[in-house]
């Protein structure tokens, strides 16, 4: 147990977040407080960082400059060579424009020190932020907003990548590729998504996702503002060479896709998520929704199988429409998706209500390796309000099961009042099985979050 409060001498906390290794391994959890004012310009903050056993192994701070009326929210990247990323990024008003600004520190966890901030600048290279930047904020760094800058290490260089991206068709006409930079500020290969893109024509980079040197990058094809299709490109990292190309679906598909999980098993990728009816307005339409599928394509992209299940076959286990209503006012809201080794299937939903934000129980939807339908497992808990309990999952024994947490509250017989209590779901070798731990404070002084930790743990 550590105490935080006492460590950074009772400041007041900004964020935490926790750090995961290239691997989607966790490496560590790192908390930013907001330390004292140094002038009218510059605050301190500090950080604490421990590993992924709650070892402290790195305490350090940095002045940082204030601009305009600042409303800043802090993100982690993930971890290489322990080195990571601390993403900031500003919302401002003055009195002509509403400014979004995105800029980076790089710490360095192996001689503990954290670099001045910078941005990636029109060129593609790292700049550090000067006086002059400062002083044109909104012009340089509204345009580096819609850029992603991610570590990465191809084959043994480690670098970022650098991933353009907007849905505006003015911005791709030059946001539009996306680069390898290494550590010495060099761009080793570019990777152009947009090279034909016109009004009528062009694409935008929505997800990325890294089985150790291949990109796997989700890209949405847009004519004007109206969405065709989506297609999964995978790109070499050592080199930026497109190794496939796949199409999932396209403006003439009688079926719609969304994609909410890829994963890659030796030389299979899988691809799930819901599906649609054709028609503009029906992609990520909620009332529309059909019900799950799950396509997989070996390495050079070509399909191997795409299957389709309604969410009828379902009815055997709970009361659903083909629409995933459940009654006349409460539906299927998606919270979570699984790929496991063995090309099975999870799906996680939790029954809400759609005029009103009410959440019931949880259901957990199995389907095998085949994509048949194995059951369904209604989760009881309480009826809440807040209109979603759910709070995060894991892959647990080789991404062969999955373990995933709710907040509830239920009624205590002795206290005869509500106690929050976290539910702890196991799925793993096809048996599913619940326990639930209380966590509130008995004197009613603490609030208590759960937080994702290192494999088969949380941090409290």
């Amino acid at each position: 147990m550590s105490d935080l409060a006492k460590m950074m001498g009772d400041k007041e906390l900004v964020s935490w977040n926790n750090i995961y290794n290239y691997d989607h391994s966790l490496y560590g959890t790192m908390f930013l407080y907001k330390g004292d004012v140094i002038d009218s310009k510059h605050i301190r903050y500090e950080y604490l960082v421990f590993d992924k056993n709650l070892n402290l192994i790195a305490k350090n701070g940095f002045s940082q400059r204030l601009f305009f009326s600042l409303h800043n929210t802090y993100y982690i990247s993930n971890n290489v060579d322990n080195n990571f990323l601390l993403i900031i990024n500003y919302r401002s008003i003055d009195k002509e424009n509403y400014l979004i600004n995105r800029r980076y520190r790089k710490i360095n966890l192996n001689d503990n020190t954290i670099s001045e901030e910078f941005f990636i600048n029109n060129n593609n290279k790292i700049q550090t932020v000067n006086k002059k930047i400062i002083r044109t904020a909104g012009r340089v760094y509204l345009k580096s907003f819609f850029t992603r800058l991610i570590p990465v290490k191809a084959d043994t260089i480690p670098g970022y990548l650098i991933v353009e991206s907007s849905n505006s068709f003015k911005v791709l006409q030059t946001r539009n590729k996306i680069s390898f930079l290494d550590y010495n500020n060099n761009i080793r290969w570019v990777y152009p998504y947009n090279k034909n893109a016109d009004k009528t024509s062009y694409k935008e980079i929505r997800y990325t996702y890294f089985f150790g040197d291949l990109l796997v990058a989700v890209f949405y094809q847009y004519n004007n503002h109206h969405m065709l299709g989506i297609t999964i490109e995978g790109i070499d990292l050592t080199n930026g060479q497109k190794k496939f190309e796949y199409q999932l679906d396209n403006e003439k598909s009688k079926t719609l896709h969304s994609v909410e999980e890829i994963r890659k098993y030796d030389d299979r990728i899988y691809i799930t998520g819901l599906y649609y009816p054709s028609g503009k307005k029906s992609r990520f339409n909620y009332l529309t929704v059909l019900g799950l599928y799950k396509a997989s394509i070996d390495l050079s992209g070509i399909e191997i199988s795409k299957k389709y299940t309604p969410w009828e076959t379902f009815s055997q286990y709970l009361t659903i429409d083909k629409h995933a209503k459940i009654d006349k006012a409460y539906r299927l809201t998606k919270r979570d998706f699984f790929i496991f080794k063995d090309g099975s299937v999870s799906y996680l939903a939790e029954i809400q209500a759609y005029v009103r934000a009410k959440a019931t129980d949880m259901v957990l939807m199995n389907l095998d390796p085949d994509f048949k339908v194995k059951e369904a497992i209604t989760i009881h808990k309480s009826k809440s309000r807040h209109g979603k309990d759910y709070l995060f999952s894991q892959y647990v024994k080789d991404n062969t099961g999955c373990v995933f947490f709710f907040q509830n509250y239920k009624k205590d017989k002795t206290k005869k009042d509500k106690i929050k209590v976290l539910g702890i779901n196991k799925y793993i070798d096809s048996k599913y099985s619940y326990e639930e731990i209380p966590i509130y404070s008995k004197k009613k002084k603490y609030t208590i979050y759960p937080i994702p930790a290192k494999e088969g743990y949380i941090i409290l």
